[in-house]
């Protein structure tokens, strides 16, 4: 792979100005008339057009351009000052005196250089864009030679452009084989693979740029994961999310506490070997009406708000935890974010942040303060009753909110009392019993006490209920980053 890069200068910058346009011109060519056909020509272009939207790109796709069909395209780039622009090329190359022509599909070989017969020169179409717009330019050919040339395509002169980057299938020198599916399209899907990466910069999606490049244009921008409690917003569900980092943790009943149930021993260690996003609180009523109301229709395949309880005024308090769901539906709901349920494992181990040791995800001292159960001194005092507003009291020190208190919140496990002393150590990632009558919930609520509120804690049940809501993780793809949004 031949990269020659100008002076890039940074294609985005800190500020309040609104984000230069992103625009890019696909053409594949690949039945020519004249010509042997080249299937593998428009094999990619397809899934480079993806790439490219899903990076924020509008498209323009040109299949078997002629001379008319290039000329005008050439010729009305629809660009703006500070625009960025991506073209790209995939189909039959000629190069004659170092300039490099694009073959559209009527070329005629036998023709010679008459001005009816002349191909599109690749530097007109660098001048062009260098007149329209000053934003970074990337121009990206995936070609071969046109049968009987001796010479492939040449390094482009870039001494009159500004923020452009060449990117050419192969190095100057001998033509390839046409339509080898072996010397076409591989050099196209590498590029489409590194763009759909997280934190996917330009002079890495193009690899072997040299780095001194000053750009700073991501295709996709990187969400910052390498401290616990980092904020992301869902763009599916609006709800934010905080990266809870890889580890190792005591799962299961504390040293020292005197309220500890059979089924929270024996106490086990357990490898979490993924970071993963988790709700930073419970999902909220606005959310899950958002999601209720995106269900597809037909029988028995659209999710519906369930009956609400009499306080919460007929799903009207829209910053409540949802509750009332049941666990098929709080998978659903998930699933439709983008994530599952939380394992038991994940939710403890997050619950835990980073003090194995905690009986409670706060200080004891100010546990009549801390979390909204029946013990609570504003509940006494009548000043809150049941269910609350997420975000009212302190969150752990994972950054999550009502950890303890509010709402049950199930878990993605089916409930086991023996499950603990079934297991072997070393214990990686546990994903609970595979069956099972009923699921659990962790975490208590409103009506709990204090005993309940214990991070190790294992509640149970069928159905879902008034002081039963959920919250989700997303697990780390390159698919999850694409969704969240750094606040």
């Amino acid at each position: 792979m031949l990269l020659v890069p100008s002076a890039l200068a940074v294609a985005q910058t800190a500020g309040n100005p609104p984000a230069p346009k992103r625009y890019a011109l696909l053409v594949a060519n690949s039945r020519y008339q004249l010509l042997p056909p080249i299937p593998a020509a428009a094999a990619e272009i397809g899934n480079l057009d993806r790439a490219l939207k899903d990076a924020g790109f509008e498209t323009t796709l040109v299949s078997n351009a002629d001379r008319s069909r290039f000329g005008g395209l050439m010729n009305n780039l629809s660009l703006q000052p500070g625009d960025i622009f991506f073209f790209y090329f995939s189909g039959y190359t000629s190069t004659e005196n170092s300039e490099n022509y694009l073959l559209p599909v009527d070329f005629d070989p036998k023709a010679g250089d008459s001005p009816q017969n002349r191909a599109p020169a690749l530097g007109v179409l660098q001048q062009r864009a260098e007149e329209r717009t000053q934003g970074l330019k990337i121009l990206m050919l995936d070609t071969v030679a046109a049968p009987g040339s001796s010479v492939g395509l040449q390094a482009p002169d870039l001494s009159a452009s500004h923020e452009t980057l060449f990117a050419l299938a192969g190095p100057a020198g001998p033509a390839s084989d046409p339509g080898n599916p072996q010397t076409l399209g591989q050099f196209t899907r590498k590029v489409i693979a590194n763009i759909s990466k997280p934190g996917s910069r330009v002079i890495t999606v193009f690899e072997g740029a040299p780095n001194n490049l000053s750009t700073e244009f991501y295709f996709h921008r990187p969400v910052e994961v390498t401290k616990r409690g980092s904020l992301a917003h869902n763009s599916i569900d609006g709800e934010d999310y905080v990266w809870i980092p890889p580890g190792t943790f005591q799962m299961g009943c504390v040293p020292g506490d005197e309220h500890c149930k059979a089924s929270e021993n024996p106490r086990h260690k357990v490898t979490i070997t993924k970071g993963f996003w988790m709700g930073r609180n419970e999902v909220q009523v606005l959310s899950y009406k958002t999601f209720t109301a995106e269900q597809p229709a037909g029988s028995g395949s659209k999710v519906k708000m369930p009956r609400a309880p009499l306080d919460y005024s007929g799903w009207s308090k829209l910053d409540y935890p949802m509750v009332s769901v049941s666990w098929d539906d709080a998978s659903k709901y998930c699933r439709w974010a983008g994530g599952r349920l939380p394992t038991e494992a994940e939710w403890e181990y997050a619950a835990r942040g980073e003090s194995d040791d905690s009986i409670y995800p706060f200080d004891l001292k100010l546990s009549h303060n801390a979390a909204n159960f029946s013990g609570n001194d504003l509940r006494k005092k009548g000043v809150i009753d049941r269910a609350i507003p997420v975000h009212k009291f302190s969150p752990n020190s994972s950054g999550l909110f009502d950890m303890a208190g509010n709402v049950w919140e199930w878990v993605q496990d089916f409930y086991d009392e023996h499950d603990y002393s079934e297991m072997h150590e070393p214990i990686t990632d546990p994903q609970g019993p595979k069956t099972g009558k009923e699921h659990v919930a962790r975490g208590g609520g409103f009506d709990s006490q204090l005993n309940d509120l214990r991070i190790s804690n294992r509640g149970l049940s069928k159905i879902g209920t008034n002081d039963i809501g959920f919250r989700c993780v997303l697990e780390d793809t390159p698919e999850t980053r694409k969704l969240l949004v750094r606040p």
